[in-house]
């Protein structure tokens, strides 16, 4: 029984240092946006949860004084955590998911009832046993309302990832859809080690399986840095290459694979005139033109070629654009680019205009590289910018 206990205690230390870790280089490497600076409470919430575990547990075996009051300030703490936790996650995923949820204040302050309706809850435990108690002998039990915590906890990992796995069936997600299928099945692991501590109780299996699941999560964020561009949240030019020698090889020989190069008209003088903040969120307007041009194109498409598309800013004021398409869906997507920044021009109220050139070409069997494809591109991309003289 004694190294039992050692052992569960050192798995939850053990846990507990591998999240550290993992917020420690949050805090240095992963705060450029948004979605990783939503990163770094959930980290910091499972820490909470691994060490109000540890020290509970220590108390229920006697490790360490016990006391009554403290044991159930403890496991609310326990639980409260691994509510904030599924919040925090939610948060973070739908950040990722670049959902209307994430950007709605309305929406994150409705959601988060169930977290204020759980501190509630725990507030009243403290007097009546509904969740849990703790009698004189220092015997836990369950209280009636006892499963309507992890109901919270479900609540909260089960909304992001029904919708992820969604928008990873859906067609015109393609590009995103490794990503989706990684939030989708995030609680998969959890799940089942909240359900083997919740039937064994000393058994540590959660914070293993919590554990094993940041760092899935963690490795995804660390491969975003390295393939994502900062700015614009885009494909960076080292992923967009590898992503067209994939295409390369795994198309059809039948399949016809598609580089659009753009470049915006007058950037230099936005960023001369108005300022390089400007400068920048005009470069973020095109980006997100562009990406929903691209969804768009892949979901009105009629051809019966299975599409494929990547986008990724090439650098500077330059974008690109690879797809396995046919040719119509080539030129339906420029239309689509000019025609949203058109519109945007006409209710943005800008005193400037966002305008691309925009080349085309047709990747050949003797190109051999991708960087030959691009020349090709960028050589169609620079007789429209002359004519636009």
């Amino acid at each position: 029984m004694a190294s039992y206990i050692v052992l569960y205690t050192e798995l939850n230390i053990f846990c507990s240092l591998i999240i550290l870790l993992f917020l420690m280089h949050s805090f240095h490497g992963l705060g450029e946006n948004i979605s990783q600076r939503r990163f770094i409470p959930a980290m910091l919430s499972l820490i909470v949860f691994f060490i109000s575990d540890t020290v509970w547990y220590m108390m229920d075996r006697g490790l360490i004084f016990q006391n009554t009051t403290c044991s159930i300030y403890l496991k609310s703490v326990y639980f409260l955590s691994a509510s904030c936790n599924g919040y925090f996650w939610m948060r973070y995923f739908e950040t990722v998911m670049q959902s209307k949820l994430s950007k709605s204040r309305k929406h994150l302050i409705f959601l988060s009832i169930p977290l204020f309706l759980h501190l509630l809850l725990c507030i009243i435990n403290i007097k009546i046993p509904i969740l849990f108690g703790i009698d004189a002998d220092f015997v836990y039990h369950r209280g009636s309302l006892f499963l309507l915590q992890y109901v919270i906890i479900y609540i909260y990992i089960l909304n992001p990832c029904v919708h992820a796995l969604y928008l990873a069936l859906q067609k015109e997600n393609f590009v995103d859809r490794e990503k989706y299928f990684l939030i989708a099945f995030f609680p998969i692991l959890p799940a089942i080690g909240g359900i083997f501590q919740f039937f064994f109780p000393r058994l540590p299996v959660n914070c293993v399986a919590s554990t094993l699941a940041s760092t899935i999560i963690y490795l995804g964020e660390l491969t975003q840095q390295i393939s994502i561009e900062p700015l614009t949240g885009l494909d960076n030019k080292r992923h967009f290459i590898q992503t067209v020698e994939q295409y390369i090889v795994s198309k059809e020989e039948e399949e016809p694979l598609y580089l659009m190069m753009l470049d915006m008209n007058r950037f230099k003088d936005i960023n001369d005139t108005y300022g390089h903040i400007e400068g920048d969120y005009a470069i973020c307007t095109v980006a997100n033109i562009i990406k929903n041009a691209a969804n768009e194109m892949l979901r009105d498409s009629i051809t019966e070629i299975r599409k494929r598309i990547t986008v990724a800013r090439y650098g500077g004021d330059e974008f690109v654009i690879a797809m396995i398409a046919a040719e119509e869906d080539a030129l339906y997507l420029k239309a689509l680019v000019h025609d949203h920044l058109k519109e945007y021009n006409k209710s943005a109220g800008k005193p400037y205009e966002l305008s691309t050139s925009i080349g085309i070409a047709l990747w050949k069997p003797e190109y051999e590289t991708p960087k030959a494809l691009i020349e090709i591109a960028d050589g169609e991309l620079y007789k429209e910018k002359k004519g636009r003289r």
